[in-house]
This record gives C-alpha cells, sequence and structure tokens, in this order.
C-alpha cells in the first residue's frame, strides 16, 4: 500500500478486508486519539483478529501516506500505552506491543499471559503467543490434571524454522493411541486450556508450538523428565487418569500397559495405591531388553474414571446388562413377606428358583465389584447401591420364617375361634385361613396343635409379627 495513491489505496482496503468506504470515513472524522481504537474496532468486527496490523490500523485511520499514517499511528499509541507497558515490563518482564494492548481494549484478546506470569514468573512468550491469545491456566483443577497427564508423553524440542527462528515445540506420538480420546477430550483439552490448535502429521505425531507453554509446562510443572509432577489432590488424580487414558489398553476387561521405565512404572502403582486402586507392576523380557507390565483387576477397571471412550465403553456395556437384575433384586428382597415376594417377581419375570437360591444360598445376581462401577459411571444411585450391599439374604430367610410361624399360629387361633368342625365350616375357615381340611379338621377336633418352638415365638413378638395374648391364647388351647 505504500506507494498507492488514496483512493485505490481505499478501494483495496475496502475489496480485501470487506469495509465500506463510509466506514473507512467515519473512523476518519473520529478525534485523533481515538482513531486507532475505532479503526481496530472496524477491522475486529469486519475481518477479525489476522486484520489487526499497525499498516491496516493507520491506513484506516489516516488519509496520509501510508509512511507518515503507520508513525501517527504509533505515536497514539505510544501516548495511550506507554505508561502501562513500562509497568507491565517491570511487573512481569514480558514485552506485549502497543497493538495488543490495542487488541485487549476492543476486546480481541482472550489470552491470559500478564495474570499467567504473575502468577508463573519467569515464563516466556513470544510474538505468536500474543497473537495466537495462548493462555496458561492459573489454577489446577481435575481438568488441567488430565491434560498434563496426557502432555507428559509429550518430547520436548527446540525447532528452527526456515527463518533460523526458535519455536519451543511439543511433539506426541498418537501412533498407538489413534482414539476418540487423543483427536477428542485432548485436542478440545488443548484448544480450551491454552488456545492451541496443534497440527498432526500422516504418522499421527501430534505438534505444538508456544514459548509460553512450553516454559511453564517445564519450568513450573516440572515436565519433560520421568518424575511426576507435584500437583494439588484434584489435579493429582485427573494426572493419573489422563496417563491411564491416553497409554493405557484394555485387554480381557482389565486395564493394562507395557512400559520400558521401571521408574514410571513404580510411580503409577505408588498413585494408584494412593488412590484406593490395586495396580501389579510384572517384569518381563522382551529381546533382551527389559520392560514392565502394569496391570489393574477388572473390579478396580470397573471403578475408575474411564475418560477413554475405547475403555469406558465396553465396561458400561458389561455393567448396563446387570443393572436391571440389580434393580429387580432390590424391589424383590425388600418385599415384608414370601407372598408378596411371589407376586413381584411373577411381575417382573424373575422365577421362584432364583428367589430360593438368593434365599437359601445366598448367592447375589451382580457381584460387589460391579456395584462399584454402576455406581462409578452413574448408572446406579447411591441408595440403589446401598440397598443392595445392606441385603442379608439369610436374615430375610429367617424372618420370612418367623412370619410363617407366626401365621400358622394366627390361623390355628383363628380356626378355633369359627366354631366346631362341620363341613360348610371347614369350607368357610379353609378359604379364610387357606389351610387344608385335613390339617383344619384335626386343629378342630383338638387332634393336632402346631407345634413351634416357644423361642420362635417369642422373636416372632419382638419384630411385631405377633401379640402376647396370641401367644398366651396359643400355649393355652389344647
Amino acid at each position: 500500500m505504500e506507494k498507492m495513491p488514496l483512493r485505490d489505496r481505499d478501494e483495496y482496503l475496502c475489496r480485501q478486508l470487506g469495509i465500506e468506504q463510509s466506514d473507512i470515513e467515519n473512523v476518519r472524522n473520529a478525534k485523533y486519539d481515538e482513531r486507532p481504537l475505532k479503526g481496530a474496532e472496524l477491522l475486529y468486527r469486519k475481518a477479525g483478529n489476522a486484520a489487526l496490523t499497525i499498516q491496516n490500523i493507520s491506513a484506516i485511520c489516516s488519509d496520509s501516506d501510508i509512511v507518515k499514517a503507520c508513525a501517527a499511528t504509533q505515536w497514539a499509541l505510544h501516548k495511550r500505552y506507554d505508561h502501562e507497558m513500562l509497568e507491565i515490563r517491570k511487573k512481569t518482564g514480558l514485552k506485549p506491543s502497543f497493538v495488543h494492548l490495542l487488541r485487549r481494549d476492543i476486546g480481541a484478546y482472550s489470552g491470559n499471559l500478564i495474570e499467567a506470569v504473575e502468577r508463573y514468573p519467569g515464563i516466556s512468550a513470544g510474538k505468536s503467543d500474543w497473537l495466537r491469545n495462548i493462555k496458561i491456566p492459573t489454577e489446577l483443577g481435575y481438568w488441567e490434571g488430565v491434560l498434563l497427564g496426557c502432555n507428559y508423553f509429550a518430547k520436548f524440542e527446540n525447532i528452527y524454522n526456515r527463518r533460523s527462528e526458535q519455536k519451543s515445540t511439543m511433539l506426541i506420538n498418537a501412533t498407538e493411541t489413534n482414539d476418540e480420546f487423543v483427536y477428542g477430550t485432548y485436542l478440545s483439552l488443548l484448544a480450551t486450556k491454552h488456545n492451541l490448535e496443534p497440527s498432526i502429521s500422516k504418522t499421527d505425531i501430534i505438534v505444538f508450538s508456544s514459548g509460553a507453554v512450553y516454559s511453564w509446562l517445564k519450568e513450573h510443572v516440572g515436565l519433560g523428565g520421568v518424575e511426576f509432577p507435584k500437583l494439588s489432590s484434584d489435579a493429582k488424580r485427573g494426572f493419573f487418569d489422563g496417563i491411564i487414558a491416553f497409554r493405557f489398553y484394555l485387554k480381557d476387561k482389565a486395564l493394562g500397559a507395557c512400559v520400558d521405565n521401571e521408574k514410571f512404572a513404580d510411580q503409577m502403582v505408588k498413585r494408584a495405591e494412593d488412590f484406593g486402586f490395586g495396580l501389579k507392576k510384572f517384569e518381563r523380557n522382551s529381546h533382551g531388553e527389559k520392560t514392565y507390565e502394569l496391570r489393574f483387576n477388572s473390579a478396580d477397571t470397573k471403578r475408575l474414571n474411564l475418560l477413554n471412550p475405547k475403555h469406558e465403553r465396553p465396561i458400561v456395556e458389561m455393567l448396563k446388562k446387570r443393572v436391571d437384575k440389580l434393580k429387580k433384586y432390590n424391589q424383590i428382597m425388600t418385599q415384608e413377606n414370601r407372598q408378596k415376594q411371589k407376586e413381584l417377581a411373577k411381575k417382573l419375570g424373575v422365577t421362584i428358583a432364583n428367589i430360593n437360591e438368593w434365599l437359601n444360598k445366598g448367592t447375589r445376581p451382580v457381584f460387589e465389584e460391579d456395584v462399584e462401577g454402576m455406581r462409578a459411571h452413574g448408572l446406579i444411585t447411591r441408595k440403589d447401591a446401598n440397598i443392595y450391599l445392606s441385603i442379608k439374604p439369610s436374615e430375610i430367610y429367617e424372618k420370612q420364617l418367623l412370619m410363617e410361624d407366626a401365621q400358622l399360629v394366627k390361623d390355628y387361633l383363628k380356626t378355633l375361634s369359627m366354631g366346631k368342625s362341620g363341613l360348610s365350616i371347614r369350607k368357610h375357615i379353609m378359604a379364610d385361613v387357606r389351610r387344608g381340611d385335613k390339617i383344619i379338621c384335626a386343629w378342630l377336633k383338638g387332634e393336632q396343635k402346631p407345634q413351634i418352638d416357644k423361642k420362635r415365638l417369642s422373636e416372632a413378638i419382638k419384630y411385631g409379627m405377633l401379640k402376647q395374648d396370641e401367644l398366651e391364647q396359643y400355649e393355652n388351647s389344647l
């Protein structure tokens, strides 16, 4: 634009940036000190961040030749930001440009490098970090920890481009982890936590460059070696889960990994122990080289925070199939008597043989480890899990026997109170107490009395199944 006449320059700006001549005139008619701000707002609104250069802002703000216009814009920005710039450099050591501060004031900057350096002194930031709105988390929570767990596997390199400019670059080999987690969750975290959009090679090497992120990860977090970083509790758990999601594989319903660094293996075993999981380490020999196999058991695998869909999907699908069994078990086993259990079982499609096995043998339709897994993945509520785990089939069975004994006493006393023996009377009693004719006849004639241990009947009274006066009537009968 240096040698263009004013008219040609304006036409060029309108054509390239999608603005109108009237927009340019509005900027030039503003107060002198306000023109850079208004020009920048127009450029950002019409053409985005990339259009915010000194030359474009100057060409819109002034009808002078471009060299004089740029000098005037620089002077206006110097007057506006010089004092603030000195304070920033003194406080953080950073050297943002005047254009960066202008971008911030018009809402075109979404990074946080100044705040980040106040939190982590010594972070270095290059021009591209400012232009790309690079962010550094000032507080580390669970998801920041997950991202760090993935970045643990990054290779840190200083790469020089064609102009011999040094680029602080991180490379992650995703060849063996080509899955939804890496290309979904991980890349999404890079975007939300750092405003980074990495490039991905044909060989699945993830590459991202940022002096700010590079220096923060190496100098403040402590990545780049084998040692795990020191993190807060939430971030520490996220780091652990991130490593599992990125590096582990699922085999035979259990998660495992094969690694060649013993210190890494030992740190994972210790970290798993800290979080209440059992992670076993096995030494292997691969082509004369020592390797280490890490493996969770199937019970702990179900309780882990499975962030990788490739891990989570098979486990959750398997657990979902067992949720229905657990809920049916809870409904049936919490019924107060045997008859209600049978009626409900018929509605739910559960056989009497199933109930008998639950009661007599104490078997359960779902393993306890599956219950923990269901709850961990939100398939059942904590209440459902607590009910299932608190059910004691032997106690339920014993109470049912006591209830049957108490009911036998009640039926016996009711039969005696209904009159003498006779066919019509027996039929009436049979319909009411639901006992066989032979038993009722023996009761009415005084030939037989239910033989029940007194201790059991005392237990029935304790549970409210029988009243004291009913026990006395029973004992005083023939």
